[in-house]
């Protein structure tokens, strides 16, 4: 087992009640990330940033596996910082998080449910921490 060197912060999120499954998934994967790369503190600071996206259908499949309730989210954001200080400086500078936010409202229902943690490396290769080569 090796703990991985990032932390993890990840947002769970549900979609606007008045906008379609298809435009929230469309919105969230094609524009949102338009708006994600023009932040510069996001991208001074997160190092990776994955969306998890889960349709009803998705749910519904989820239900036949029994054993476990099901989490009633659209979606999830991954994002991996060095630590817990390079997200809060995110949020706090001047363009950050608060721009992030303004675009989420088109299509997402706030508040978000969070999760931060670490990883521990089971199964899989580590991935290598290199700040000289970081890849946006």
């Amino acid at each position: 087992m090796t703990r991985q060197k990032f932390v993890k912060i990840t947002l769970f999120c549900h979609k606007r009640a008045d906008i379609s499954d298809e435009e929230f998934h469309r919105y969230w994967a094609v524009e949102h990330p338009k708006e994600v790369k023009k932040c510069r503190p996001f991208m001074d600071r997160v190092w990776r940033y994955n969306q998890y996206h889960i349709t009803p259908e998705m749910r519904k499949e989820a239900a036949t596996i029994g054993g476990s309730t099901v989490l009633d989210y659209d979606g999830g954001a991954e994002f991996w910082v060095k630590d817990i200080e390079d997200w809060k400086a995110m949020i706090a500078a001047e363009g950050g998080l608060l721009t992030l936010v303004e675009d989420e409202a088109k299509f997402v229902q706030h508040p978000l449910d969070i999760m931060y943690g670490y990883e521990e490396l089971i199964v899989g290769e580590e991935i290598p921490f290199n700040t000289k080569h970081r890849n946006q």
